[in-house]
């Protein structure tokens, strides 16, 4: 765990992204090459210095020829040539990214060090171990929202016939992963489960009077409140880089194992007058 500070103005942008997976013929260049891109591009009129990033870990794929995942198809590079390629696709971000945290890819392979560290110090970013709480300042160092941030290990999927309902009970689960860890934290995330989705925070109606008119409002959540209620959070499950299907005439351990495609993408945390105004869902 670590406690990270980084300073923000009004209005910017953060992108949260992870699940890359480096490595495997079956990750997405052309997705990443996409984030990259956006970051370094002006998003909803917000420049290009004001947007950030935060990494959920598993950059690398990490497949050895000891593990029963193994297909020397689909598992090509070294564990060198991964954290080099790394290194090279996030270069032109580094100033950008928040932190990088670790994933149970990388940490499989202790036996080489730690290698989300040694990609965080070749890139120049603050490495944020497993998990991390981020406070963002303005430039008085005054709090605008803390964020809680996590790789994850606990799956979420739901076997329900109705999508509607599938989802619902996905959004639950990752709800009752995050609240009691982060109460302080109006943002709450995690990667690992390769699913892209977001919770709003709910508003409830109520009814107040200034003396001579009732009038209504809604319950809305203060940053610095404690605790912030789950029910005012925003929380957001971070997406992947890794595709269910190759045109190269392999197959994954993903496809073998029957799992269900989702989508390749990642969000971005759109900041405006020091509010989350919303979360973009970006599908590539």
């Amino acid at each position: 765990m670590e406690l990270i500070e980084w300073q923000v103005p009004a209005n910017f942008n953060l992108f949260l992204f992870g699940d890359l997976h480096i490595g495997s013929t079956m990750y997405s260049k052309d997705g990443i090459n996409k984030l990259v891109d956006m970051m370094l591009s002006v998003y909803k009129e917000v420049k290009p210095k004001n947007n950030f990033g935060l990494c959920h870990g598993d950059v690398i794929e990490g497949i050895m020829i000891d593990d029963p995942r193994f297909d020397p198809l689909v598992h090509k590079d070294f564990v060198t040539d991964q954290e080099d390629t790394v290194v090279d696709t996030l270069w032109p971000v580094r100033d950008k990214l928040v932190t990088i945290l670790d994933g149970n890819h990388p940490r499989k392979l202790w036996r080489f060090g730690d290698i989300t560290k040694r990609i965080s110090s070749r890139l120049g970013v603050k490495y944020g171990t497993w998990s991390c709480r981020v406070s963002y300042l303005d430039h008085k160092h005054k709090l605008v929202f803390k964020h809680f941030a996590t790789h994850g290990r606990k799956a979420i999927s739901s076997a329900a016939d109705d999508p509607m309902r599938r989802l619902v009970n996905m959004k639950l689960i990752l709800k009752r992963h995050l609240r009691d860890l982060s109460g302080d934290c109006l943002l709450r995330s995690k990667g690992h489960t390769h699913r892209l989705f977001r919770i709003k925070p709910l508003k409830d109606l109520y009814l107040v009077d200034d003396g001579k008119k009732i009038k209504q409002a809604y319950t809305l959540a203060a940053p610095v409140e404690l605790p912030i209620h789950p029910d005012r959070c925003w929380y957001v499950n971070t997406g992947s880089f890794l595709r269910l299907y190759s045109e190269l005439g392999v197959s994954g351990y993903a496809e073998m194992a029957e799992y269900a495609p989702l989508e390749i993408g990642f969000a971005v945390v759109v900041v405006r007058n020091r509010q989350i105004r919303d979360v973009d869902l970006i599908t590539v």
